[in-house]
């Protein structure tokens, strides 16, 4: 993520919280401390999934291609638990990877 002063970055975090809640908002704020600058640029978070009577939510990540799929896919612990420092507290349980090449527009 590129730098950007704190007000921009609160009038974003707030615009997802209202939106998307608070998991949702944290990830996609700190979604290249999770994953890394190399897979952030291959990758972001879609969705999170938040069952009723529960606190497990799965989080959906789209990916640009097959490598990255792979990549993510191994590290599917590491990640949950990186975002239940970021978070505070353990509310994503499960990652899904979902390959979506279609999606990159970069060249």
């Amino acid at each position: 993520m590129q730098l950007i002063s704190k007000t921009t970055f609160q009038i974003i975090r707030n615009i997802l919280l209202s939106k998307y809640g608070k998991e949702y908002a944290d990830i996609v704020l700190h979604w290249d401390k999770i994953v890394g600058p190399k897979l952030q640029g291959q990758s972001y978070p879609y969705k999170v999934i938040y069952p009723k009577n529960s606190n497990n939510c799965t989080l959906y990540v789209n990916v640009y291609d097959s490598v990255t799929n792979l990549e993510l896919n191994f590290q599917r612990e590491i990640i949950t638990e990186k975002i239940a420092i970021y978070l505070g507290y353990k509310s994503i349980k499960k990652v899904i990877i979902n390959l979506k090449p279609t999606l990159n527009t970069k060249n």
